[in-house]
């Protein structure tokens, strides 16, 4: 019984980790890692530490760089706060209303708007 429900929790957390690949806001790697956790502890399949701990380093790395490094490198290289945030806007807005294409050239158009009139 234990074992169906981390399996149904498994494929549930992968899913979201699987829409995080697009929507912006949800956290795509560490919910795919919880999935591989729960796969980990039913008795459909069972990871070695070593795989279980590089996959842990791997998703911290890459959480690292989706969340940190594009607000540093933006005030790194002279990108104004309104610039960050008409990017974080168009990248919202062009997800809801032109997938997959307004995810890219919405944050892109954006921020260069708002950073030539701000």
């Amino acid at each position: 019984m234990w074992d169906i429900l981390f399996v149904l929790l498994a494929f549930l957390f992968a899913l979201v980790g699987l829409l995080g690949t697009v929507i912006p806001i949800l956290p795509g790697p560490p919910f795919t890692y919880i999935g591989i956790l729960f796969m980990h502890f039913s008795k459909y399949s069972e990871y070695t530490t070593h795989f279980l701990v590089t996959f842990l380093l791997l998703t911290i790395i890459v959480t690292f760089i989706d969340n940190v490094l594009p607000v540093w490198m933006t005030k790194k290289f002279g990108g104004s706060k309104y610039a960050t945030r008409g990017s974080l806007a168009g990248m919202i807005i062009g997800t809801v209303f032109f997938p997959p294409w307004g995810l890219i050239f919405g944050s892109f158009f954006r921020s260069l708007n708002w950073g030539i009139n701000f």
